[in-house]
């Protein structure tokens, strides 16, 4: 009921282009915890390092399991990309995972 507060964040992905990943947090200081990023399968910047990777297929079985309801999964595919930290500058890799929803 109502709008969040909070911010929103841009990790930018190493070695492509137009694939920045734009995040929403209410605690921005969390951010420095962040090791990595985890995508939905279905998300488009998922499926674009997917493909760049050469492997769409294993992201479409992880869309299945999403599509199945499996939420509770803990298996996970890295996407052999990494991006960059907002405010560290270091690379996190990203990776794709059933349980993550789509949308907020």
């Amino acid at each position: 009921i109502g709008k969040s507060e909070g911010a929103k964040v841009e990790f930018n992905v190493c070695d492509s282009n137009g694939g920045d990943i734009h995040v929403f947090t209410t605690r921005p200081e969390t951010l420095f915890g962040v090791t990595f990023l985890c995508l939905s399968p279905k998300h488009p910047v998922a499926e674009m390092l997917a493909k760049k990777a050469g492997i769409l297929p294993a992201l479409q079985g992880l869309k299945e399991s999403s599509t199945e309801g499996d939420h509770d999964s803990c298996e996970g595919l890295f996407l052999e990309a990494r991006a960059s930290h907002p405010i560290t500058g270091e690379e996190v890799p990203i990776y794709a995972a059933p349980y993550v929803l789509e949308g907020y």
